[in-house]
């Protein structure tokens, strides 16, 4: 039998309504009679439920909706974000898409694009600048049951698709000023025109449209070029394998033009060096092995152990965030299902694994770091496989046992995935709330005060002093009481770069920040702030223990001895401290 015809015949039994052994439903092997028990019938009745499209379609609905709730609370930009935020906001188009970023950021010149074009043409807002993200969030939302009925069956869906659209860090992605929502969006599009090119055959107009698909996913995400070069690696060897190549020329347009995408994406940017890829990605920047970000050569116990360590950020990307044994449950879960699924169809398991094997390639090659975030989009696969396992091994155990038993699997999967770690499905996440901080700071300033911006608070101020989105009371601009301005960045390397330069007295910009921390500068910091009656500290971001340390100790501890702490305030990883001194 032809491949596709029998792809086409798998995919009209994944369509049934009644679940059968080919739709992988969790009763499989008791199919239908008319002599059902009462016990048996009720089961049947629950599946018919947990398999409709009805259902499948309302988790998907409430996944937009809490993408939504997060972006329009409207969090503050956080050091990530307002990095990436002062190269949109504060450069034109031709240079914000034609020279290397400051603060050592990077994106891919699509998404530059898509957010300059966004606050040219509405404003230079948090709104403005995270449209784009939670599009690629709903898209990627949209797209994901499509995916997961073609590869895990309709109970199989329903279960991907809730931890997908539950899960707190998708949720978050979707409204942040990063390229990962996008990532994903990409991945899944593409895994579906690979899948559907499996399928049918291909026509020329099909093969461009899916090729002009490909080149633009590629420009508007890191992720695409990736998945675009995997599956069309796939593609080629599955053809070549089954010897489909009576009428080539659709196949050759569409990875040719996929090829050409890639191309335009590689020599777009000029001067981005490997490491500032890699730092850009975000400002942690490096993989928790200690061994770097770059995949080794599986030749030792420490490069295992290297490759086992970015599993558990896959899986704490999804927020599994268990315990040794729960962590053991999900990995055992992933195994059963993709094994499963290799047995059941190796090609669309090839398909699928396609950009997990370039992105592991590239990152050998030092083209690609692998840490938490720029695998973001390995998650969507992820929770096919649990989702496939779940119901491959419940099909192995008695009807009411095994429902049972996936249903309390999945339940405690879906608590992980909306409760655990700093996340909550109920209420929007929030990191680092700096205008909140400003607002109360702006509603009680008087006359000689001074606010002290710790270093790593500068940036996002310096956003807020520019956009022109946020106000204090009274309808104040920022520059109105604490006068700043933005100054030339020199190397845009340097991710931590002075972003301001002080116009006036009522505001101190801290002098040093992350490594380069050291006692005698926050002594001085300390003693400048004391010569004030009355101070605001703002931090809102530290570079690990040591500096948050030097803060407390060197900073904080200072000040203390010198006058006395009246407020402190702490949101979202934002602290503020108000202060008086004895000043005659």
């Amino acid at each position: 039998m032809p491949v596709s015809e029998g792809l086409r015949i798998y995919n009209q039994r994944l369509a049934r309504p009644t679940l059968t052994s080919a739709s992988t439903g969790i009763a499989s092997r008791h199919p239908r009679t008319r002599s059902a028990t009462p016990s048996r019938s009720i089961w049947m009745r629950v599946e018919s439920v947990l398999v409709s499209p009805k259902l499948l379609w309302f988790v998907v609905l409430l996944g937009v909706v809490v993408r939504v709730r997060q972006y329009a609370a409207n969090r503050s930009l956080w050091l990530d974000e307002s990095l990436v935020a002062l190269n949109v906001i504060g450069r034109g188009m031709h240079r914000l898409l034609t020279a290397p970023l400051d603060f050592n950021q990077t994106a891919p010149a699509g998404f530059l694009f898509v957010e300059k074009l966004s606050a040219e043409l509405f404003d230079k807002g948090e709104y403005a600048l995270r449209a784009f993200p939670l599009l690629c969030g709903i898209v990627g939302l949209l797209l994901y049951p499509k995916l997961a009925l073609r590869v895990v069956g309709p109970a199989g869906a329903v279960i991907a698709v809730a931890l997908f659209a539950f899960s707190e860090p998708l949720i978050y992605y979707s409204s942040e000023l990063k390229p990962y929502a996008g990532d994903i969006a990409a991945t899944l599009a593409i895994a579906l025109v690979g899948l559907a090119t499996l399928d049918h055959r291909l026509s020329i107009r099909w093969a461009v449209a899916y090729g002009f698909l490909g080149f633009v996913l590629i420009q508007l995400t890191y992720a695409g070029i990736l998945a675009a070069a995997g599956t069309g690696a796939a593609l080629v060897t599955i053809f070549s394998l089954d010897r489909r190549w009576a009428h080539p020329g659709p196949i050759i347009v569409l990875v040719a033009s996929w090829a050409v995408g890639a191309a335009v994406f590689i020599f777009s940017r000029p001067g981005i060096e490997t490491s500032q890829f890699a730092s850009g990605q975000g400002s942690s920047g490096q993989a928790s092995s200690g061994q770097g970000s770059f995949a080794p050569f599986p030749a030792s116990k420490a490069d295992f152990t290297w490759y086992f360590s970015r599993v558990k950020e896959v899986v704490g990307d999804a927020n599994f965030l268990l315990s040794k044994w729960a962590l053991l449950l999900v990995v055992i879960l992933a195994i059963a299902g993709g094994v499963n699924l290799l047995r059941r169809n190796w090609r669309l398991f090839a398909v699928l694994m396609a950009p997990v094997i370039a992105t592991v390639a590239a990152s050998s090659a030092h083209k690609y770091p692998l840490f938490p975030r720029t695998m973001l989009f390995f998650v969507p696969l992820l929770l096919l496989l649990i989702a496939n396992g779940i119901v491959v091994l419940a099909r192995r155990l008695p009807v009411a046992v095994g429902a049972t038993a996936a249903a309390f699997v999945v339940a405690g999967l879906l608590a992980e995935v909306s409760f655990a770690g700093p996340y909550s499905i109920v209420r929007p996440v929030h990191r680092e709330e700096i205008k909140q901080s400003l607002t109360y700071v702006g509603r009680h300033w008087r006359a000689g005060d001074v606010l002290y911006l710790q270093y790593g608070s500068q940036y996002a101020f310096a956003y807020y002093s520019e956009c022109a989105c946020f106000r204090l009371p009274g309808d104040r601009k920022l520059r109105s009481i604490w006068p700043v301005r933005r100054t030339a960045v020199r190397r845009p390397s340097d991710q931590f770069a002075r972003p301001l330069i002080s116009q006036g007295s009522s505001v101190i910009l801290g002098a040093t920040f992350g490594a380069s921390a050291d006692a005698p500068v926050y002594a001085r910091d300390a003693s400048s702030i004391a010569q004030h009656r009355r101070a605001g500290i703002l931090v809102t971001w530290h570079d690990g223990v040591r500096e948050l340390n030097l803060i407390e100790n060197e900073l904080l501890g200072r000040l203390d001895r010198r006058g006395r702490r009246v407020t402190s305030l702490s949101r979202g990883g934002t602290h503020l401290y108000l202060y008086r001194f004895p000043i005659g």
